[in-house]
């Protein structure tokens, strides 16, 4: 499918901050409400920036020194995973209500010492540990997998770099478990989102250079399975980047998938309709 563009900004004043310096940090994260409002994290600027369908723009100040991750919560509320290096090194989840107040200010859980991601799961906040276990942020046992509906979510690599994605019920007994045959061999997982309506999994293959001073070349799919399993479309994605982003794809609640692209110019968002958007 052929994506729309939702957002595009500049560099700068008026757009989304970039830092050039020892890093290419552009916006971090990307997340869609349940009102289908995009919000993105512009971490460089400390602010998380919302809109609204017809381009209208919201900015709230995080008072953050780095935004690493960012979930929302079904009411409009938001949470940003933060890093801070002083008066040591720790990370804090922060939570803001629906028009930007801060609502609590925590550190992230102990056990999260590599903090790959935040999500929420109804009002609940959940810390990814390594890409792996979930620690929710008020001290209650950790979770197996992504929590969506009934259902909790884990993905993984075999040996012939091919794609399992398995899911638990909430009292821990195997759902399914599937084997996806990508193209090719998967070089990485980058994501794993769903909504009421499908699982998706991104994934890329990143092929070396042939000769010393080429490009290495990459293909990005994001493979999508039906509530019980079974995969029903494959979609190719952009996945190009010129700033480092911790979470550049979501997934709307109604099935339309956001991508966060950025190059030289500035920062777009793209859009691919579910089901061309006729529902």
């Amino acid at each position: 499918a052929s994506p729309e563009v939702v957002l595009e900004a500049p560099w700068g004043e008026g757009g989304l901050a970039r830092e050039t310096v020892a890093a290419q940090t552009g916006p971090m994260a990307i997340a869609v409400d349940s009102a289908e409002r995009l919000l993105v994290l512009d971490t460089v600027a400390g602010r998380l920036h919302r809109y609204d369908g017809q381009g209208e723009r919201e900015s709230f100040e995080l008072g953050v020194e780095t935004g690493d991750a960012l979930a929302v919560r079904p009411d409009g509320s938001f949470a940003v995973l933060a890093y801070e290096r002083l008066p040591a090194p720790h990370h804090l989840v922060l939570t803001y209500g629906a028009e930007g107040s801060l609502l609590d200010r925590r550190p992230a859980p102990q056990a999260a010492t590599l903090p790959t991601g935040l999500l929420a799961d109804g009002e609940q906040l959940l810390v990814e540990q390594r890409h792996r276990r979930l620690l929710p942020t008020d001290g209650s046992p950790h979770r197996w997998g992504r929590p969506t509906g009934e259902l909790l979510l884990r993905v993984r690599l075999t040996e012939e770099r091919a794609l399992v994605v398995a899911a638990r019920t909430r009292g821990g007994q195997l759902a399914w478990e599937t084997l996806v045959a990508a193209p090719w061999p998967v070089t990485e997982v980058l994501a794993l989102e769903a909504c009421d309506a499908f699982v998706a999994v991104v994934v890329r293959r990143v092929e070396p250079a042939p000769e010393e001073g080429e490009p290495s070349t990459q293909q990005t799919l994001l493979v999508a399975l039906d509530r019980a399993g079974e995969p029903f479309a494959r979609l190719e994605v952009r996945d190009s980047r010129v700033t480092d982003a911790g979470r550049p794809f979501a997934l709307g609640p109604s099935g339309d998938v956001y991508e966060l692209v950025t190059a030289e110019g500035g920062a777009r968002v793209l859009r691919y309709r579910y089901l061309g958007g006729e529902r």
